[in-house]
């Protein structure tokens, strides 16, 4: 049995030297260094051509060309944005950002943090225990636990050090847990329309009819209620608001055109084959037959309006609304159910007139195309770890065909078993979060901010089994393939104890690749240059090139599902293979520094949930430790080691830890204490005379700040009579409700070119006919409009 398990170590080393070569992995190396500076240096170039000033960091911009002096200039030299961008505080970001921004920052702080902690101990005391071990392998994989023979006693080092970085890791996660309360009380007591407010829902639609919505609410809340609206199911009369909005744009950027060249533009109906109109004329005429269209709709919701069963309330202080928002009002299930009001800006309006049979429907099959995705995409993960061990794929006799492979040259092999299937797998992931925030807008979510949070849990759990654990089982196994084929049965356990540590080399390439290649390409956004610099050259006027070269919006989900990836992957090798903590410091690192850079140049937020998406990245932090901890478990499993006893009950701790700081700390994030509420309510009342709080608000602003825009009146006199001058600027500035009148200029400068209209966020971002957001200066529409 002893000679049996050696040799079939040593066969199975042999394995291990070929797809773990020290040639393979700085082939990878070098190949991304050298596309890390290519980047860089493009970066460096285009940021500071005159033209792309704007492009690169809109948010140091106001919308009449001036400097922001809130934003720290970059300056101009290769790395002289570095600085401003460390040295710009946590403050001032809380004081230019969303707390979602702030939050996502702190995040991508506490990862940065956690790795180089791990470095002395992994580097200094694991690496060289795994090097100096008994085992017959050679390469990268000698620097893991491969390389460590079964039942030997510095196993015991390996699962001392799991149980150092677990509490470690759970110590920083409580104190980021901590930091994200206070902000998030912080938040909650903003003199800001949404803390005011509360939404119910399962409100009786025939209640509303016969009672009116503001007496049902009351005389539950006498004096303390400012107003109430209930949401419209009138999807016709959106769609037609939206189409006008699309094409008033349209009608802005053609009278600019004339006004700059002094020639009356022209377009075609239908691309290339449509009749070419004047497209002054063409827009005009639509809009009037929109608003046609439009008056007639209002007019039948007045008379007959189709409420939903939603209801926002706006209170006079936060004190009563966070009250109310926590109380039983019904004994009948599904009645009156009340939670804080979403940020005005997060709200699908669209989404509430939905059956609730439809979202009963839609989320369970949301969830079965979603397995059905996990099996298909799992088919590319094994195919890409098929090419990550063509040398073991060849020896086999169903393979025989690649045994050419063997004779080619290193550096080739090392490009095409190391560079290439950590590309495949990017790849292969990237269009998955288009396609599941199209299936969870089809499920149906209320606000912005639950479809990016939903979209964030299915694309964690996509990557978590595709990319970790299909790679993990399905790398090990094709690793010794020829030896699990025609070896003893009870060579099994010996040959994956071996195999899995080296499937370390695959994840090193694979966040090489993330690291130095596909986040940095994030910050240029090579893409979009080139988009804008095709629109800004087909553009008519200056204002149409500033709607062109806005931002893209930031994917949350998209960069907390890799980082959540990454954070597995580390955590879970930076025991069985130590090498990899260094290349993980790298990676969080630069998704540390570029991350920070769009923060502050870059990203505007549209919306302000304030920092929901961390309770869930939490506890996708703990699945991931306790997967790295099963990982762990199943290696000394293989090992036979008696060192399992130290990490059996990881998995235990973790979830056990999770449990008990959620329930000391949701209460707290979900609802502001009692203890908080503003001692001065004169500046937190918002009452019927007109008194400004501190921040400048009035009554006005807060009692229409929730109105659907389907149903309100100084909305649909803007579209029908858009050259009031007061109707324009509601059109331009306070579409959310809360937001204008009380700006001063520089503050309504810095939101300019940077989200949709407050109309088309309300009516559900790219919901609606006409899809797309379009941003254009107030200043300059005024102008045009008074010409």
């Amino acid at each position: 049995m002893d000679s049996s398990s050696g040799g079939g170590s040593s066969s199975s080393g042999d394995s291990l030297v070929k797809t773990g070569s020290f040639g393979a992995f700085l082939t990878v190396l070098i190949i991304n260094i050298c596309l890390f500076i290519i980047i860089f240096l493009a970066f460096w170039i285009l940021r500071t051509r005159k033209s792309n000033e704007f492009f690169f960091a809109p948010r140091l911009f106001h919308s009449d060309g001036s400097v922001n002096k809130n934003i720290p200039d970059p300056g101009r030299g290769i790395i002289s944005w570095i600085l401003p961008v460390i040295h710009f505080s946590e403050e001032e970001l809380f004081q230019t950002q969303s707390l979602d921004g702030v939050m996502y920052y702190k995040i991508q702080k506490l990862l940065t943090l956690i790795f180089p902690y791990y470095i002395p101990i992994g580097v200094a005391v694991l690496i060289p225990i795994n090097f100096t071990a008994e085992g017959n392998i050679k390469g990268v994989p000698q620097l893991s636990m491969s390389n460590v023979p079964s039942s030997d006693s510095r196993l015991w080092a390996h699962s001392s050090c799991c149980v150092i970085f677990t509490f470690f890791t759970l110590f920083l996660m409580y104190r980021l847990y901590f930091e994200y309360t206070e902000l998030r009380v912080r938040w909650m007591k903003r003199n800001e329309a949404h803390n005011f407010s509360v939404l119910f829902t399962g409100v009786p639609k025939k209640q509303i009819k016969e009672e009116g919505v503001e007496n049902i609410f009351h005389n539950m809340f006498p004096g303390e209620v400012v107003s109430a609206h209930f949401a419209e199911d009138n999807p016709i009369l959106r769609d037609y608001i939206s189409e006008w909005e699309t094409t008033d744009t349209d009608l802005f950027f053609a009278r600019e055109a004339n006004q700059t060249s002094h020639v009356r533009p022209t377009h075609k109906t239908t691309p290339v084959i449509g009749t070419e109109v004047d497209s002054i004329d063409f827009y005009s005429d639509k809009t009037a037959m929109l608003s046609r269209h439009i008056s007639s709709h209002k007019a039948a919701i007045k008379k007959d309006p189709k409420p939903t069963k939603v209801v926002f309330v706006t209170y006079k202080t936060i004190g009563y609304a966070f009250r109310a928002s926590q109380l039983c009002i019904s004994s009948s299930s599904g009645r009156f159910l009340a939670q804080p009001a979403p940020h005005e800006k997060d709200v699908f309006w669209e989404m509430y007139a939905r059956p609730q049979w439809r979202k009963a429907v839609m989320t369970p099959l949301l969830y079965a195309i979603a397995i059905l995705m996990i099996i298909f995409w799992s088919a590319i993960i094994v195919f890409a770890q098929g090419i990550v061990n063509l040398p073991a794929l060849a020896r086999t006799p169903e393979f025989s065909f690649l045994r050419p492979v063997l004779n080619w040259d290193p550096i080739v092999i090392g490009f095409i078993s190391g560079y290439l299937p950590a590309l495949v797998v990017i790849i292969a992931t990237a269009l998955l979060p288009t396609i599941l925030r199209l299936l969870v807008e089809m499920a149906g979510v209320e606000t912005h901010s639950q479809s990016r949070r939903r979209v964030m849990r299915l694309y964690f759990l996509f990557l978590l089994v595709n990319v970790f654990l299909v790679t993990v089982i399905a790398g090990g196994a094709l690793t010794v393939i020829d030896k699990l084929v025609t070896g003893p049965v009870s060579n099994v356990l010996v040959f994956l104890g071996q195999s899995l540590p080296a499937q370390s080399i695959f994840f090193i390439n694979y966040i090489l690749v993330y690291a130095l290649f596909t986040y940095p390409l994030r910050i240029l956004r090579i893409g979009n240059l080139i988009v804008s610099r095709i629109k800004r050259y087909l553009a008519r006027s200056e204002a149409e090139v500033k709607f062109v070269e806005r931002p893209p919006p930031f994917t949350y989900e998209l960069l907390y599902g890799t980082q959540l990836l990454m954070f597995l992957i580390g955590f879970a090798y930076s025991i069985i293979s130590p090498f990899i903590i260094p290349f993980c410091f790298l990676f969080f690192a630069c998704t540390y520094l570029f991350g920070k850079y769009t923060m502050i140049y870059v990203e505007s937020p549209t919306y302000d949930s304030g920092g929901k998406d961390w309770p869930v990245f939490f506890r996708r932090m703990i699945v991931s430790m306790v997967a790295g901890q099963i990982v762990m478990i199943g290696v000394f499993i293989f090992k036979k080691s008696p060192a399992l006893i130290l990490v059996a009950f990881l998995p235990f701790i973790t979830i056990s830890f999770c449990v008990l700081v959620s329930r000391r700390f949701n209460p707290i994030c979900s609802y502001l204490p009692l203890l908080e509420y503003p001692h001065d309510q004169e500046q937190h009342i918002i009452n019927n005379n007109n008194n400004s709080s501190s921040s400048g608000r009035n009554a006005t602003d807060y009692q229409e700040t929730y109105i659907d825009p389907v149903r309100r009146d100084d909305l649909i006199n803007t579209i029908l009579h858009p050259s009031s001058s007061s109707s324009l600027d509601l059109e331009l500035g306070e579409r959310g409700g809360s937001h204008s009148k009380s700006r001063s200029a520089e503050e309504e400068d810095s939101y300019e070119f940077q989200h949709p209209t407050e109309l088309q966020k309300s009516l559900g971002g790219s919901g609606g006919i006409g899809g797309g957001a379009h941003v254009y200066s107030p200043a300059s529409r005024k102008s045009n409009f008074k010409q």
